[in-house]
């Protein structure tokens, strides 16, 4: 430890001031593009960074995306899954990782900046971030390089740039929808040569399409920079309150009869959550000697919930803390990185009896502080037309439990930790340019990442800490070709992620869910995504752009037994084996009309592949008409048309399903019948 923080100590000090590089988010969305590094969903191509940015990412284009959710944002990108059971109940999966998670994101780290928004149980709540004050999305998937924490299912970066931000304007966006819901963003930008600030305020609401399913939601978000001669300095700053009744899964025979209940249990309770969540960051960078650049980055988040359940009332409050610090060196084709992250959490949580008003009787009183360290080296270097990024990270995790409710010897209080964690990144690529507009990327990587069991997985049956449990460990291997040639874009990528002990939930009721180590698995799969520019001259249109997007995913055991049951070769549950997508997008000046087609193959909801899922298909248009008002203002009239075809579909599904008592298994969400949004944005530019 004090090695760690000396360590620190050298970085955030080898210069006098820091924030992360201001160069290094200046490519800005483009419909044809130039020599891209990465992709944006939707085959729209932007311009690349060069060999300081090798990693394997692609960004995502969320601009006019549904006010109401981020599902249809990320279920466009092959091997990206997330499951919605309602605005407050989301599961993003990566490449077949954090698909055992009961009821929220794990397995996947998410940052704002270079400040990390998931907590020390690993678990992100994407839903609450408000896209309203973020200008780009990267996405990364597998195991994340080793400056983000070799995240085994991968990493989200959400960025605010000095470079994108818009000129001093105010924008104020409105829709409203079906089954009551209605949203509302407001932002002020300001900016100059050396400074820029944002202010937004994020507001949404819905009566819900289910029983017991009424929403709201509310943020306020800031970000703000300010660039010196060689260094800058900026803050993030994040408070979100959200109330939202909880209407739960569903059993086959109302999910077909009935979709529109709440489980009944639920509904008779009235079950909910009332939470508010806080972020701060800061971050300051500093260039020094020609050569040399140190960044750090401090955040404090905290997060408050109470949530009314048929079993009993939770009360939850947690504090983080943290630094992230960097130095890094470059010289011509050449950089090399040294840092750090330090992590630590507290939550305190509470179990009470569930009254017909208000809570009861205290069942259970608890704590848990979890640290990590993690230190990181990152090197590149490019030779004529080959680049090669490689680096390591060491993880160490500890945690301390403390049952305050337990007494003598049912007391289940302990001190663990986990053995060091060394993580390891290469990837070799070659990249060819035919003119400014054709090029062709040829990569090879491979990558080691690891997950940490989250609280509940490393309490046994009796709600003691089980000390046999171990993080899940994957290496991951892929090869890949990426390229534009005239007006056509294609990116295909075969990977292979090979997972040992991997985590899976067990209920044993329907409260209480636990981790086993589920032996090996196997998650091999293709990706394809390819796009085409058509230019047209037809009933003023100028252009048609053509997005199409493939995977095939089979996800299997390789060796799990549990309960004497053998689950070799057995497909894992939680995830499409295969999806499919194609985009239309005619476009002009001022009119823009996006028509998108996907398919969803049925879904295995048990281990033992007995039950599962129906197939399904979506089509959704999205028209975008552009007036200017003056020099001025802008307006933007949107129209949202959602599940055309009216598909009945589980838009989430609970792995693993058991029937308690007489009632039978509840493992299915209703996905949103035929439904729509219309709305307006307004902009108004002060220069």
């Amino acid at each position: 430890m004090r090695i760690c923080l000396l360590l620190s100590f050298i970085i955030c000090f080898s210069s006098y001031a820091v924030t992360q590089n201001p160069t290094e988010s200046k490519s800005k969305n483009t419909e044809a593009g130039k020599r891209p590094d990465t992709i944006i969903l939707k085959g729209v191509l932007v311009p690349g960074k060069g060999i300081l940015d090798l990693v394997q990412t692609q960004k995502i284009s969320f601009k006019e995306s549904n006010p109401s959710s981020p599902q249809e944002i990320y279920n466009s990108l092959p091997g990206v899954f997330m499951h919605a059971g309602a605005l407050n109940t989301n599961r993003l999966t990566i490449r077949g990782i954090g698909s055992r998670s009961p009821f929220s994101t794990t397995r996947i780290r998410a940052f704002i900046n270079d400040i990390p928004i998931t907590d020390g149980n690993g678990e992100t709540n994407l839903e609450d971030i408000n896209l309203g004050i973020i200008d780009e999305i990267e996405l990364i998937k597998g195991p994340s390089p080793p400056s983000y924490g070799t995240s085994l299912g991968g990493t989200l970066r959400y960025r605010t740039s000095f470079a994108q931000r818009p000129e001093s304007s105010f924008i104020s966006k409105k829709s409203i929808g079906s089954f009551g819901s209605f949203s509302s963003n407001n932002g002020l930008h300001l900016k100059s040569t050396k400074s820029v600030f944002t202010l937004n305020h994020d507001l949404a609401t819905s009566d819900g399409y289910r029983e017991n399913n009424n929403f709201f939601r509310q943020s306020i978000s800031s970000f703000g920079q300010v660039l010196f001669k060689q260094s800058s300095f900026s803050s993030y700053l994040n408070f979100t309150s959200v109330n939202a009744e909880i209407p739960s899964s569903l059993n086959l025979s109302d999910f077909e009869i009935s979709p529109e209940k709440a489980a009944s249990n639920w509904l008779s309770v009235n079950g909910k959550e009332d939470y508010h969540r806080g972020q701060i960051g800061f971050n300051f960078s500093h260039k020094f000697l020609a050569n040399w650049e140190t960044s750090v980055s401090t955040f404090y988040s905290t997060f408050k919930n109470e949530e009314r359940r048929p079993f009993n009332e939770l009360q939850q409050l947690s504090n983080t803390l943290g630094l992230r610090a960097k130095l890094s060196f470059t010289k011509r084709l050449s950089r090399l990185a040294l840092g750090i992250e330090i992590f630590n959490e507290k939550e305190d949580w509470s179990t009470f009896e569930t009254l017909d008003i208000g809570k009861g009787t205290l069942l259970s009183d608890n704590e848990e502080k979890r640290r990590f360290i993690n230190l990181f080296f990152e090197g590149s270097k490019s030779v004529k037309n080959w680049n090669v990024f490689s680096g390591l990270n060491l993880n160490h995790t500890n945690y301390t439990y403390q049952d305050l409710f337990g007494i003598s010897a049912n007391n289940k209080s302990g001190e663990y930790q986990y053995k060091p964690i060394l993580s390891p990144y290469l990837k070799l690529e070659f990249d060819k340019n035919f003119s400014t507009q054709n090029y062709i990327k040829v990569y090879t990587l491979i990558s080691h990442g690891f997950s940490i069991p989250t609280l509940s997985e490393t309490l046994n049956p009796e709600g003691i800490i089980n000390v046999d449990i171990e993080p899940e460990i994957g290496w991951n291997t892929e090869i890949g070709i990426r390229g534009k040639y005239n007006d056509w874009s294609l990116d295909l990528s075969l990977y292979h992620l090979l997972v040992t002990n991997l985590l899976v939930a067990e209920r044993l009721t329907e409260d209480q869910y636990i981790g086993i180590n589920a032996g090996k698995t196997r998650h091999p799969g293709i990706e394809l995504e390819i796009g085409k520019l058509i230019n047209i001259k037809c009933l003023g249109f100028h252009a048609i752009l053509v997005n199409g997007s493939f995977q095939y995913s089979p996800h299997q055991f390789i060796e799990f037994v549990n309960r004497d049951i053998d689950y070799a070769d057995k497909f894992l549950p939680g995830n499409p084996r295969s999806k499919a997508l194609l985009s239309f997008k005619i476009f002009n000046k001022n009119l823009n009309i996006n028509w998108t087609s996907s398919y969803t193959s049925a879904m295995f909801a048990d281990d033992l592949n007995l039950i599962s899922t129906q197939d399904y298909f979506l089509h959704n248009l999205l028209i975008t008409r552009n007036i200017k008002i003056s020099n001025k203002l802008n307006l933007d009239i949107i129209g949202h048309l959602n599940n055309i075809g009216n598909s009945k579909y589980a838009s989430m599904i609970a792995v693993n399903p058991r029937s308690f008592g007489a009632a039978p298994p509840r493992y299915l969400y209703a996905g949103l019948p035929f439904n729509y949004a219309v709305g307006i944005k307004l902009q108004y530019s002060f220069d």
